[in-house]
């Protein structure tokens, strides 16, 4: 069946601690705004939503994991878009 998965980042107080990211597997029929609110509600501003692709297929009765094989640090690129440049 189709299921959100939705991630919530939440850096660290101590510049020495990592920061923590969570996962959300939640059923399609969740309201998204109502599960950010009540993000917020518990957490404050600590954590920032990341829109991601979230459409994913699960299985019943199966138990999931995320892994990764050491450190990684993603720097995004910001790239500055001018409405009035054509691309013709």
């Amino acid at each position: 069946s189709k299921h959100l998965c939705c991630l919530f980042h939440r850096p660290s107080d101590d510049p020495e601690l990592e920061s923590v990211l969570h996962v959300l597997l939640l059923p399609r029929n969740v309201v998204l705004m109502k599960v950010q609110e009540e993000r917020a509600r518990r957490n404050g501003l600590r954590e920032t939503f990341i829109e991601t692709t979230s459409d994913c297929e699960l299985t019943p009765d199966q138990t999931y994991s995320l892994s990764t094989d050491g450190y990684h640090q993603v720097t995004p690129k910001v790239v500055m878009v001018n409405s009035s440049t054509s691309t013709e």
